[in-house]
């Protein structure tokens, strides 16, 4: 094969960079979109504050995946803890979780927006309910079982849901549902 002459091998060249520098530009492009809704999506909080707190958990439905593996990351919009504790008075569940300003939905797909990898922490009184939910029926369970069952499946990776329905700033009820 005949050897391309030097002005032809270099438009040649210049045009593999262009097209490299075109694909890399479209990359990049999408890289800090992506980013950029990332961010949009990390800094929300349902009531408009940076962070969640004990004064600041606004009233409506959290609900989140007891999947401890994804570290607290969101799957197709749907929100996964990997840590609740005790740290009176407040229960703290660290991930991510939907969240709807209706606190009587009980289902993914009722939810509406997505709170990103962070610890919540839920105010809770002595009129908190802690339930359990299975196809045998609903168990009430005190706060220590609860917390313990709920870290239980975060470990085992089991993946049933964790309900907070939140009034007045309160947690009035707490659930895990299969």
């Amino acid at each position: 094969m005949p050897e391309e002459p030097d002005a032809i091998r270099s438009e040649t060249e210049k045009l593999k960079v262009i097209s490299y520098d075109a694909q890399t530009k479209k990359l990049m492009d999408a890289l800090m979109a992506f980013e950029d809704s990332r961010e949009e999506t990390e800094s929300f909080e349902p009531n408009g504050e940076d962070s969640v707190s004990e004064s600041t958990v606004s009233d409506g439905c959290y609900i989140t995946a007891l999947l401890g593996s994804y570290h607290g990351q969101a799957v197709d919009g749907s929100g996964n803890s990997y840590s609740i504790a005790w740290e009176d008075p407040l229960v703290v569940v660290t991930g991510s979780c939907n969240y709807n300003q209706d606190p009587d939905l009980t289902y993914f797909t009722d939810s509406t927006d997505l709170l990103i990898n962070a610890p919540i922490r839920y105010p809770v009184t002595a009129e908190t309910k802690y339930v359990l939910r299975s196809g045998d029926g609903e168990e009430e369970l005190t706060r220590e079982e609860f917390i313990a069952t709920a870290q239980d499946y975060m470990d085992r990776d089991n993946g049933p849901a964790l309900i907070v329905s939140v009034r007045n700033g309160t947690a009035v009820q707490m659930m895990i549902t299969s």
